[in-house]
């Protein structure tokens, strides 16, 4: 029997539960100016958009496709984080 040594590398920001629904769900523009839009979303999820400091801006459940109005909000960082049954996701955007 052979032994084969593999080497598993990850990049920073990159979710460790791979699931292929993560190839497909897209946060753009990135930076945002007015309007925030999700794309991807093939089952029900939990999204949370929270700020730096943890404080929560959004919580809701989605299941498509959605537009989030961000002009409202202060300029800064956010960090959105979608979960499903299958996978957890985050990611960071910017409010310009």
């Amino acid at each position: 029997v052979d032994k084969q040594s593999v080497i598993v590398t990850q990049e920073p920001g990159v979710s460790s539960n791979y699931s292929p629904e993560l190839e497909l769900i897209m946060l753009f523009p990135n930076p945002v100016d007015d309007i925030l839009k999700i794309t991807g979303i093939k089952a029900e999820s939990d999204i949370m958009i929270y700020d730096l400091n943890g404080k929560v801006i959004l919580e809701r459940k989605i299941s498509k496709d959605e537009i989030i109005p961000t002009n409202s909000w202060k300029k800064g960082t956010y960090l959105v984080k979608i979960i499903s049954e299958d996978f957890i996701e985050e990611k960071k955007i910017i409010i310009k």
